[in-house]
This record gives C-alpha cells, structure tokens and sequence, in this order.
C-alpha cells in the first residue's frame, strides 16, 4: 500500500480536530517508512553480514532483523488503536438509535 493512500485510510478513521490522534497517525507512519527501510535492508544485505573489525573478519546476524521486529511490535500495538477506531466508527453508522418500524406493526 502506498504511503498516501495509507494516511488517507487512518485520518478518515480519527477525529481531524485532536492533535493526538493526528499524531497517533504521524508516528505510525513514520514507523511504516523505517519498517520499509529496514526490510529493504535486509533484502540488500542479507540475514547474516559480514563484519570487519581490524584484522578480524566474522560473519554475524544483521541487526536491522532485531530492529525491525521491535518496528513491528510498535505497528501492532498502534494498529490496535485504529481497529478500535475503525470499529467504533461503524458501530456509529449501524446504530442510529431509531427503532425498526416493523416491530410495531
């Protein structure tokens, strides 16, 4: 999903006049970019990376793997904001308080 189209999703979902929740939606798309980032490392460098240090030359697990789980934890934990927001929303629009007109015929 492209990032604007991905913005465009979560601002219709949270109220536009709340600071927070624009914020909420700002952070987590910067986590989204960093996410990205950190796959694209890896794809270009691998799972394991080679490290020099003076004469000594090792093999060892890129670090953008840990990095970008906790990344992931972080997404999970505010996409559970937006689920809520997401439910609430339609919840508002199936419930319109008006009693079905069939009941009382």
């Amino acid at each position: 999903m492209k990032q604007k189209e991905l913005k465009d999703e979560l601002m219709n979902l949270i109220d536009k006049k709340s600071q927070f929740e624009i914020e909420i939606v700002e952070r987590y798309l910067d986590l989204v970019k960093t996410y990205r980032r950190l796959n694209k490392s890896i794809k270009n460098f691998g799972d394991m990376i080679e490290v020099r240090n003076g004469a000594q030359t090792f093999v060892k697990v890129n670090s953008a793997i840990a990095e970008k789980n906790k990344i992931n934890q972080q997404l999970i934990k505010l996409g559970e904001f937006f689920i809520k927001k997401k439910e609430a929303l339609e919840n508002s629009k199936s419930n319109t308080n008006f009693a079905d007109p069939s009941k009382f015929l």
